[in-house]
């Protein structure tokens, strides 16, 4: 399956703070520690982490708990980081904290966390090659949103 649109376009999200605070909602902040696979950050030196890539679909495969961080931007300087989370027994959650871009000013936006039946890894051949995607077969459903 091809994808015209990269994980970045698909995962960020824009979205206008309505007040809020800066503290993140007890689902994000106490949310239990699983091991890592790493953290691909798309501007990194290091990206795309293919083995941070491998690991996580290895994790998913198996059923074993497991995380992958995405640091992902929008064209407008607008990021996020989306932890993707393979809690076992069948179970799928991606949490993610949304930042502004430069112009915006208002620096974090909020947190999201969404249930998925399963996850999508983009098939591209580019460097989002193996990287789950956000909701691209209408897999995930936001369940949290606090804006910040």
């Amino acid at each position: 399956m091809r994808r015209l649109l990269g994980p970045a376009a698909a995962c960020v999200l824009v979205m206008t703070a309505c007040g809020g605070s800066a503290e993140p909602p007890s689902w994000f902040a106490q949310r239990t520690e699983l091991p890592s696979c790493g953290i691909d950050d798309f501007r990194s030196d290091d990206s795309p982490d293919v083995e941070a890539r491998r690991c996580f679909q290895d994790a998913f495969a198996a059923d074993r708990p497991a995380e992958l961080t995405l640091v992902q931007y929008g064209d407008e300087g607008e990021y996020g980081r989306a932890h993707f989370r393979v809690l076992g027994g069948a179970r799928y959650e991606i949490v993610e904290q949304h930042f502004d871009g430069p112009s915006g000013g208002s620096g974090l936006l909020g947190w999201a966390r969404s249930e998925c039946d399963r996850f999508v890894f983009s098939d591209d051949p580019g460097e989002s090659a193996g990287t789950p995607s956000t909701n691209w077969e209408g897999e995930c459903e936001q369940v949290d949103y606090v804006s910040a």
